[in-house]
């Protein structure tokens, strides 16, 4: 069924990403995913699906993630990213939210979540973000406000 395919494609070119991932603020720390194998730091989240509105998508990728529920509080950022990976050009476009938890907070990560065994789910200060080496995205480190009510668009060429 094609309603379940994830929105990424290839090309001649390169590779298109069409995804979602979210912000959660706790204590002064943002809950992000951290991968062993490559040594970096990631928001939660992953792609929208074929027909699959970015707000569904991403209460979706936040509960297979995390284990627990969430609502939308609000859109922070759409991000225009274009990079190479694997000698591949991509070109993404993510849409990231705010997210307010529905569940208890500390119930995260301790039900069935969709992680690889090299990722595990981590609350990193928020302070402490600019001396982090391989954190994506890098404008966490410069931009996260949970007073912002505004959308920031942000383009980023590596």
């Amino acid at each position: 069924m094609l309603e379940s395919r994830d929105i990424t494609f290839c090309t001649n070119e390169g590779v298109f990403n069409f995804r979602v991932a979210a912000i959660i603020l706790h204590n002064s720390k943002v809950l992000m995913v951290y991968n062993r194998n490559i040594d970096q730091y990631y928001s939660v989240g992953g792609r929208c699906k074929l027909r699959e509105n970015t707000e569904n998508a991403i209460i979706r990728e936040c509960r297979e993630e995390t284990g627990i529920n969430f609502e939308i509080d609000r859109l922070g950022f759409i991000h225009e990213s274009f990079f190479e990976e694997n000698g591949r050009k991509y070109h993404e476009i993510s849409f990231f939210y705010y997210m307010n938890p529905l569940d208890d907070i500390s119930l995260i990560g301790k039900n069935k979540v969709d992680l690889c065994e090299c990722e595990n789910l981590v609350w990193v200060d928020v302070n402490e973000l600019s001396g982090t080496e391989r954190f994506y995205p890098e404008f966490f480190k410069t931009e996260l406000n949970p007073e912002c009510r505004e959308i920031k668009h942000i383009i980023t060429v590596e």
